[in-house]
């Protein structure tokens, strides 16, 4: 209780805080200074800012910017980054004036004057990786029990008491395996959703309905096109607050609503893969263990963001002359990267992925906009993979319980093989294909064409419009691609910029 953790933080702080039960964030005010802390693994965003003497925080950056006279200015580092990483890592957010907290992670803010520090009080990094144990077979079956038992002590203590419970469930690993643990604790209660886009387009329907019928869920199957979420873009942008790039999170929006009508009570497979070192290491894996041609300073965080695939390698081409003269490359996108990339401990560069996805992806893309997306349609949204003892129990194996003979999150398909089909365990991860392709030819063609016009994009100052005519028209003869995934975060940032700098209505 309140009383026990007061006692509790005059003696141990950092302690204290480690011992509370994620999700939550907190604000302690003593005398002299103001204390606010982040949960383990980011679970809930906190962001702050000063206006002049006062000292704001909030759980999103609107909880600021909407005080009178609190400025709003675009941070142009901040618009560099969302190109590179689809998202602005820590301490950062889009506007200048706001900062964001870092997971796991209590920062002292002096009352009487400009000065802050920061703590991490969530260490995972520096726990200690077993060796390798000569009889194999035992070894791996002593961390495959213990994953499965964490994890079904992170969705037990997560239930509901009474009532049905939803599933996200793609038909991959970690939305199955969530499965499994709620429908031994919950038998008859989950429903299971799968989204689709259309039946002419490619889907994991087929592995979806295998898994509801394995661990016997209501099953739903849910079509969601541009026409059914459109009309609630700019209603999501607005609840996201900072732009998020990636292309499934306004159809969460969509599906959360719908899903809100069966229950309040959701589960999801989110944290997986930074949690248990998934396929987006394999590219800087294979680079690492066979070499490549950049071996310069800042090669690894060069290599980290190409592997995103997201707009990095083609900024300079999208922004406008002057919009590239206030970015500094070094220091405002391979910066972040370097003190995760190259920190002495994890000691092992899978262990330096792990943690860098964690502190940046996990807590600063997956979490934030699973949590706002649901919240907004009054969902109580729950991820039980990012459970702090999972992250520690990670950390504790050895790498080759993670990724073995090229096949990644070896101790959760371990774990769970008699559990599911093989088909499910053992197939390749594909991720959920949004065919946003498809949609900036069709559907979302005009709501696009609208947003990135001409006298738009001249009045704004921000982008290279000759540029953005040639991704509007789908140029192949142009190099970059990926024509409808930089489509996206251009469209949703602008939305976010329209709502927030123009001040325009949701």
């Amino acid at each position: 209780d309140r009383v026990e953790f007061n006692e509790r933080w005059r003696s141990q702080s950092s302690a204290a805080l480690a011992d509370l039960s994620p999700p939550w964030i907190a604000a302690i005010l003593e005398p002299n200074r103001l204390v606010i802390a982040r949960d383990h693994v980011g679970m809930r965003s906190l962001a702050w800012g000063r206006l002049g003497a006062r000292i704001l925080f909030a759980s999103e950056p609107k909880g600021l910017w909407r005080v009178p006279g609190f400025p709003r200015r675009l941070s142009l580092p901040a618009l560099a980054q969302y190109l590179a990483y689809s998202f602005v890592p820590p301490d950062g957010t889009m506007l200048a004036d706001i900062f964001s907290l870092r997971c796991g992670h209590a920062l002292e803010l002096e009352l009487d004057a400009s000065t802050e520090r920061s703590t991490k009080f969530f260490d995972f990094e520096s726990i200690p990786c077993a060796a390798v144990d000569a009889a194999a077979d035992a070894d791996d079956e002593v961390w495959a029990q213990a994953t499965a038992q964490a994890l079904a002590q992170a969705t037990a203590q997560r239930l509901p008491r009474r009532g049905d419970i939803g599933l996200f469930l793609s038909g991959g690993l970690d939305s199955s395996i969530v499965g499994v643990e709620l429908a031994r604790h919950a038998p008859g209660r989950v429903h299971s959703f799968s989204v689709h886009f259309g039946a002419k387009l490619p889907n994991e329907l087929e592995f979806a309905r295998v898994v509801a019928r394995r661990l016997g869920t209501i099953h739903h199957e849910i079509e969601l096109r541009p026409r059914d979420f459109l009309p609630r873009f700019r209603e999501a942008a607005w609840h996201l607050d900072d732009p998020i790039g990636d292309p499934i999170t306004v159809p969460n929006f969509e599906l959360s609503r719908q899903v809100a009508s069966i229950t309040r009570h959701v589960f999801n497979g989110e944290g997986g893969d930074p949690v248990f070192g998934g396929p987006k290491n394999l590219p800087m894996m294979l680079g690492h263990w066979y070499g490549g041609v950049d071996h310069g300073p800042g090669s690894r965080e060069r290599a980290y963001l190409s592997s995103f695939r997201r707009a990095y390698d083609e900024i300079d081409r999208l922004l406008s002359p002057e919009a590239r003269a206030q970015i500094d490359p070094q220091r405002d996108l391979t910066l972040p990267l370097t003190g995760l990339l190259h920190a002495e401990r994890p000691p092992t560069l899978l262990g330096k992925l792990q943690a860098a996805n964690l502190r940046l992806k996990g807590a600063h893309l997956i979490l934030p906009k699973v949590e706002r997306m649901t919240a907004a349609a009054g969902l109580a949204i729950q991820s039980p993979l990012f459970d702090p003892r999972l992250v520690e129990l990670s950390f504790a194996m050895p790498g080759s319980m993670k990724l073995r003979d090229g096949v990644e999150k070896w101790v959760l398909k371990r774990a769970y093989a008699s559990a599911l089909p093989p088909e499910v365990i053992w197939r390749p991860k594909s991720g959920m294909r949004v065919p946003v392709h498809d949609w900036f030819l069709g559907e979302m063609r005009g709501y696009a064409r609208e947003l990135l016009s001409r006298r738009r994009v001249e009045r704004i100052g921000l982008w290279s419009y000759p540029r953005l005519k040639q991704i509007l028209a789908y140029d192949r003869e142009q190099p970059g691609g990926r024509y409808g995934l930089k489509l996206w975060m251009l469209v949703a940032f602008e939305t976010w910029r329209s709502l927030v700098l123009d001040g325009e209505a949701p």
